[in-house]
């Protein structure tokens, strides 16, 4: 059996979805035998990415500073050099520059990107710049969605990019494993007393994640009890939003229904906690993993109709979808879900639960990322 030998390179290694992304395909390799190698910048996560046996190198790779750049070729060349590796797989843009250089320095070793996001495009020298994804022996792209923005975006279609849509860790994300302990804990994590039906949006606080657009929709519901729980990272440059978001909850009359909480660790039992999911995005999702988390999880989802939730959502059947820009429309799915039978929400919700796990699973991921690599050995 061939055995591989594969160092993946991302900025650094905090939450987020890259990271995770990165720590689970290291995972499966490790599982099946191969070898996995991690650069980054290091965070939180290098204690379970080493724990799991893959070995981490430490390299100022976050760096956009372009002798930075050029010296972390010459440092990533040694160490491809070092451990023999095989494939560099990039998911990220500044080391992507390195690690693509470090690769082509050497004979034998390939060269695989993940586009993981639209990225800013604004003007010829940002395109330039992003460029570097494209520059795979295969590149991967996280959702059909992103596909066709490379192909529309950079004029570029070719047979050498490959879908694979991010997986959902189903022994992780299951409802079943939920003990009454650890929504205890969350509940008293988040310090929010429960009335009537859960809504909940797992999102950081930047304007485009729809925060304000839900909001809209929730001030037409008087009607209806229910508890709406926003939780989310808010960085210094998003404060004045979410101050914003403070203010429209006393203007809107739902200081006792809407609550913002800080982000959470336990993100399956923060799902437990909730009836209904929604991801009110403003400008597409490249692939959304709380639309699949969710649906794992035996929630009814609710996502606006644009970018990668129109592959995560069967429309009436897995979830809803609503028109991104009409916070009505919002408002009378919200309204239907609220007044739903049980039997009803039950057969959606067991419906998305096979759904994600027939299309969306960890194991159909890694899978088939192995297989790219395998391809270009």
């Amino acid at each position: 059996m061939l055995k591989l030998r594969i160092l993946q390179v991302v900025p650094e290694l905090n939450a987020g979805g890259v990271e995770r992304g990165t720590i689970e395909v290291a995972k499966y390799l490790i599982a099946h035998n191969h070898q996995a190698f991690v650069c980054s910048h290091g965070g939180s996560m290098v204690e379970k990415l080493e724990k799991l046996g893959a070995t981490h190198i430490q390299l100022p790779v976050h760096s956009k500073n372009p002798l930075r750049m050029l010296l972390n070729v010459f440092a990533l060349k040694n160490l491809i050099r070092k451990h023999d590796i095989q494939i560099v797989h990039a998911r990220s843009r500044a080391p992507a520059w390195s690690s693509w250089l470090a690769a082509k320095l050497l004979v034998g070793c390939s060269f695989v990107t993940t586009f993981h996001g639209t990225y800013n495009a604004t003007n010829p020298l940002k395109r330039f710049y992003n460029s570097i994804m494209l520059k795979g022996d295969k590149v991967i792209a996280i959702s059909n969605f992103i596909k066709k923005h490379i192909e529309t975006r950079y004029h570029f279609v070719s047979e050498d990019i490959v879908v694979i849509h991010r997986g959902v860790d189903l022994d992780y994300f299951n409802k079943k494993a939920i003990s009454d302990k650890r929504m205890k804990e969350m509940l008293h994590t988040l310090s929010v007393k429960l009335t009537g039906k859960v809504i909940l949006l797992p999102a950081r606080f930047a304007r485009w994640k729809g925060h304000i657009f839900l909001l809209n929709a929730l001030r037409y519901l008087e009607k209806h009890k229910f508890t709406c729980i926003l939780v989310g990272d808010a960085s210094e440059r998003h404060y004045d939003y979410q101050r914003e978001i403070e203010g429209l909850i006393a203007e809107y009359k739902l200081k006792n229904k809407v609550y913002i909480c800080p982000a959470v660790t336990d993100m399956p039992a923060l799902y437990s906690l909730a009836d209904i999911v929604v991801s009110p995005s403003q400008e597409p999702e490249a692939f959304g993993r709380t639309i699949t988390e969710a649906q794992a999880m035996e929630n009814i989802v609710i996502a606006t109709n644009i970018g990668a939730p129109l592959e995560t959502i069967i429309d009436g059947k897995t979830g809803f979808l609503v028109e991104y820009n009409n916070p009505s429309h919002l408002s009378e799915v919200l309204d239907k879900v609220l007044t739903m039978k049980e039997q009803d929400i039950k057969k959606i919700t067991s419906a998305a639960s096979k759904h994600v796990k027939k299309s969306f699973s960890l194991e159909s991921m890694c899978s088939a990322t192995i297989s790219v690599y395998k391809s270009v050995v």
